[in-house]
């Protein structure tokens, strides 16, 4: 009876059957259910309160950091949602060029034209983005295998729903949580998760 069910449910609800429950599905069950499918921002554990604070080169608190977040996520209010748009338009509105540690920092790149920078001072802005919004964000150092050979690599990543989903704004094909450019799909060795950047 639970199979047929699970089963039925798609079609009284006009969703396409993949055989597996999808992003849609979920937000449907979740609001026909009366769940919340967000950890709502009052929620969020103490533990990670020191992941919504300013940081050097994370200036999320500074006026123009503020503003841009504001503006990018409008009246939204759920986590992933706010997350996604600002993952967006950071990975959108900023290119890639390479050297080396920081430069920028979140609030030179902000103010920068182009916005033009490497993986790491692009993950600042997305932290302190992220930050403002009341997304908790923290950055991943990680060593991994491009196209074009193995390199270090500076990826944000944002807490979601008890999860950290992984934030690399270098390549336009990426999403949130999900990178294309790189060749092997996963990094091959984490050097460090911080609340604040050691380089």
């Amino acid at each position: 009876m639970l199979a047929g069910a699970v089963l039925q449910f798609p079609k009284d609800n006009g969703i396409v059957q993949c055989g597996c429950v999808g992003a849609k599905t979920l937000d449907t069950i979740m609001k026909a259910s009366k769940v919340k499918a967000v950890t709502p921002a009052n929620t969020i554990p103490t533990e990670l309160k020191p992941y919504l604070q300013p940081s050097n080169n994370c200036q999320s608190t500074d006026p123009a950091i503020v503003k841009m977040a504001n503006q990018v996520i409008g009246n939204e209010t759920n986590l992933l949602k706010k997350a996604t748009l600002i993952f967006n338009w950071v990975r959108d509105n900023t290119d890639w060029i390479f050297y080396l540690s920081t430069k920028l920092g979140a609030l030179g790149l902000l103010n920068k034209r182009p916005r033009t920078a490497n993986c790491t001072d692009m993950g600042h802005l997305l932290v302190a983005l992220w930050r403002a919004a009341g997304v908790p964000a923290r950055y991943m150092h990680v060593y991994t295998l491009f196209k074009s050979g193995y390199e270090g690599h500076t990826v944000a990543q944002a807490w979601i729903n008890g999860a950290w989903l992984d934030g690399d704004a270098t390549d336009n094909d990426n999403t949130l949580g999900h990178d294309t450019n790189w060749e092997m799909g996963k990094y091959s060795k984490v050097y460090g998760y911080y609340q604040q950047l050691p380089y």
